[in-house]
């Protein structure tokens, strides 16, 4: 019942977003499962940041204009669209998805508009899904004791969470939820 929770705070999925989620200044931790825990660079990733940082971009801020019209049960009908259309397996190479996995948060760090969790996940998602490769946006929710409510997305591939590390802390809405 966490959506149901959601729609009586009063708010739409772009209000919780933007009063309950802060930019991601630092690099979150990486916790078992995340694709961002390869630590060194190498030259070959460098070039391909340096190739697609404008992709990372018009990603990032397509992803900003559709947040406002976007609720949390479309993103999770969404994802059963894309995972039917793309199936649900991974196509192999993790390659792709580990770097939109490290360059989306970095290029969302320096845009002129707020880029957090939710249109970081929406932007790689869009990114993945026109490559082939299917993955799932997930929201958490966390009620610490005496605070409000704490709202989170990542996005999974394969089993492993490609952004937003932090995934661990919340409990996943579904769509029943």
């Amino acid at each position: 019942m966490v959506i149901s929770k959601v729609s009586t705070l009063g708010c739409s999925i772009a209000e919780w977003h933007n009063r309950a989620m802060d930019v991601e200044q630092s690099p979150q931790p990486i916790h078992k499962g995340s694709l961002q825990a390869k630590q060194r660079l190498e030259w070959r990733d460098l070039l391909w940041f340096a190739a697609n940082s404008g992709v990372a971009y018009f990603e990032l801020l397509r992803a900003r204009k559709r947040l406002n019209h976007v609720t949390p049960k479309q993103i999770i009908t969404q994802n059963e669209a894309i995972a039917k259309a793309l199936g649900s397996k991974a196509n192999g190479s993790i390659k792709l998805p580990e770097r939109i996995g490290r360059l989306l948060p970095r290029i969302a760090r320096i845009v002129p508009f707020r880029a957090d969790c939710l249109v970081q996940a929406m932007a790689g998602q869009a990114w993945l899904s026109r490559a082939g490769h299917p993955s799932d946006i997930a929201i958490g929710v966390d009620k610490p004791v005496g605070k409000a409510y704490d709202f989170h997305a990542w996005l999974n591939y394969d089993g492993n969470t490609v952004l937003g590390g932090r995934s661990h802390e919340y409990t996943r809405l579904t769509k029943e939820s």
